[in-house]
């Protein structure tokens, strides 16, 4: 199910990968052009692990109080939202296919 729920972020790969074809751009500006696209999405995640790396204690409770304020960290358990997410995710997941 977090594969499923995590679809919507390839979509700007998939995007970028078709204009990137349509435009006959060269494979190593591809490479460049998609690797700094992964580095800025990244990069809110490779900060709070450097962060937490040099300052692991202040860190940690920082990110405590946070998930205390935004939700108790319990997901209860739904089978309709499950079955839900998995198609969306099928379905998602098939459109690059059926354009080919």
């Amino acid at each position: 199910m977090v594969t499923a729920a995590d679809l919507p972020n390839a979509f700007p790969y998939f995007i970028t990968i078709e204009r990137m074809v349509s435009l006959d751009v060269n494979q190593s500006a591809g490479l460049l052009i998609i690797l700094g696209y992964s580095l800025i999405y990244c990069l809110p995640c490779l900060i709070l692990l450097l962060v937490g790396t040099l300052s692991r204690d202040v860190t940690k409770y920082w990110l405590k109080r946070v998930v205390s304020k935004l939700g108790s960290g319990l997901v209860k358990r739904s089978v309709p939202i499950a079955v839900i997410t998995i198609a969306a995710g099928i379905v998602v997941g098939s459109i690059p296919f059926v354009l080919l």
